[in-house]
């Protein structure tokens, strides 16, 4: 019969649909569906990597320091052959993902790169930064493919899961799910510690509040009863932080949600948050000993925040000694080395107990200032631009809660951003911007599901 594309020309096969369609090579189908299957597993893969679970790790916190990380970084490594994998099955699409990337991320891309060159053990900063790129660029994939929906709807899935698997990890074996020591009593499953635990629990039970659209199903019922365990997993694990980090992310959760409905105008929307976020920093400033004092006072713990602020003071004499680009990237997450600018302090510290002053400490003080700056601009645009779509607005309104919750929780919290631990791939799945089907897509889209309605 005649081609409809070319209506001069007959192709011998009888037909209704257009030439270039009958002709298309079935293996460009398959291999999109498998780089997509492909690319699920990257993204599970790397949520469980992150949170560091695993079966039977010691119930004291002194045997923790000395846990043999052997099956973690095989699952690290095993990430990097089916990532590369993924880049050659759609190498086009990584390279307008990476022509996307904003300039004020290169310029800190770059500071993080002169650090690590420039690190007191060059070879400790190098793995440290290769780790965090392993577990970071797959996520980041997912999300650019993917969008803002289907991966919170990803985050639903796995924290729900995960919260149930803890929960019964524990009453199968409360030697291992519960730890002993000096911080005895204290719930952290599968986690190295009951901080990890926490504020994973903290950020699932964000991720899991149903919305008031949600229908009565037993899927949903599954979800919502998650919901509540991830609340309880977060005061079971007696993190004074995650408790917070609940009360923080249900606040931002209802803020996003006054903003897209009572303020349609983007410019208001603009103002109300940026004067919320400096009267909050100013309130931080002039109020926030005494507030922090009565907070930590309802955990039985003194203003300090259980010697954390003996342990700032000792560490701005090592930030003050290479300000500009840090000792290296990822030196201070290394206990041995901080151990050499604290060993005054008579409990040990392990960690800075402080993402902030951390990445200062590794990277130096112009490299925190631009990725502060950046989470800073992101978080104001994401609360400004919500979309009109419900669906997608209640995702967004997520990514912005979440992005609170690891923002503040940073504060108090060490390893919480550039580190390959709990929180760093779910600040991934919220950070960039979802995918915007471009005006030539619509209408393909349009004709693809009316043909799939008349097939």
């Amino acid at each position: 019969m005649t081609d409809v594309i070319n209506p001069g020309h007959y192709d011998g096969k009888l037909g209704l649909r257009p030439r270039q369609m009958r002709a298309a090579p079935k293996y460009e189908i398959s291999r999109r569906a498998l780089s997509d299957g492909l690319l699920y597993f990257l993204a599970y893969f790397c949520l469980i990597r992150g949170t560091g679970m695993w079966l039977g790790y010691p119930p004291t916190q002194d045997e923790n320091a000395t846990v043999d990380s052997l099956p973690q970084q095989l699952m690290l490594y095993s990430l990097i052959p089916f990532t590369l994998a993924y880049i050659g099955l759609n190498p086009n699409l990584v390279m307008g993902y990476i022509l996307r990337i904003p300039k004020l991320l290169w310029l800190f891309f770059a500071l993080v790169l002169i650090s690590t060159l420039g690190s007191v053990q060059f070879v400790a900063s190098a793995r440290g930064l290769m780790a965090v790129i392993v577990i970071s660029v797959p996520v980041l994939l997912f999300k650019a493919r993917f969008g803002s929906v289907k991966t919170m709807e990803m985050l639903r899935n796995f924290a729900a899961v995960s919260v149930f698997a803890n929960l019964l990890y524990t009453a199968a074996l409360p030697s291992h799910g519960i730890m002993q020591g000096s911080l005895a009593g204290s719930v952290r499953g599968m986690f190295l510690h009951k901080n990890f635990f926490g504020q994973f629990s903290a950020v699932a039970f964000l991720v899991l509040v149903p919305s008031l659209r949600d229908r009565f199903t037993y899927r949903n019922l599954f979800m919502a009863s998650a919901c509540v365990l991830a609340l309880l997993s977060a005061v079971v694990s007696k993190s004074s932080t995650a408790v917070v980090l609940c009360a923080v992310g249900l606040a931002g959760l209802g803020m996003a949600g006054v903003i897209s409905n009572a303020m349609p105008v983007k410019a208001l929307r603009a103002y109300v948050v940026t004067v919320s976020l400096i009267l909050l920093v100013g309130f931080a400033y002039f109020f926030g000993l005494s507030v922090a004092g009565d907070i930590a006072g309802s955990f039985g713990k003194d203003i300090t925040l259980s010697g954390r602020g003996e342990l700032w003071d000792a560490l701005l004499d090592a930030l003050y000694e290479r300000p500009w680009f840090g000792h290296g990237f990822a030196m201070f997450r290394q206990p041995d080395y901080i151990a050499i600018f604290t060993h005054q302090i008579a409990w040990g510290p392990r960690s800075t107990h402080n993402t902030y002053l951390e990445l200062a400490l590794n990277i130096g003080i112009p490299g925190v200032t631009v990725w502060v700056a950046f989470l800073v601009s992101r978080f104001v645009r994401k609360a400004v631009m919500l979309p009109n779509d419900p669906v997608e607005r209640t995702a967004i309104a997520k990514e912005v809660a979440i992005m609170l919750m690891i923002m503040v929780g940073s504060f108090t919290e060490a390893g919480m951003m550039l580190a390959p631990l709990a929180t760093w791939p779910l600040l991934l799945c919220v950070l960039p911007n979802g995918k915007r089907p471009s005006r030539t897509q619509a209408p393909i889209r349009s004709a693809e599901r009316q043909r799939r309605a008349l097939a």
